[in-house]
């Protein structure tokens, strides 16, 4: 699978002072760390997340400049 070129965590300084504008579109990946059972693994909100970001920043990114932060997991869950 080919690098993403539009992953913001990649650039250096003086790349992020160049290349994000005004109108550039930060895309944050954000999933829960919860149980899904015995066949998944913790972080799979996260994985699935990721992977639907990446996705779309590499489908539209040059054409709407949209850059892909890495994922953040964040989670509160009563039902588990």
């Amino acid at each position: 699978m080919p690098r993403l070129r539009r992953n913001l965590a990649e650039l250096r300084v003086d790349e992020v002072a160049t290349r994000i504008v005004e109108d550039s579109i930060i895309v944050q990946p954000l999933g829960a760390i919860e149980q899904h059972g015995p066949h998944l693994p913790l972080n799979t909100d996260v994985l699935i997340a990721n992977a639907v970001a990446t996705a779309a920043v590499e489908q539209v990114g040059e054409e709407i400049d949209a850059w892909l932060l890495p994922p953040l997991a964040y989670t509160r869950s009563n039902e588990h």
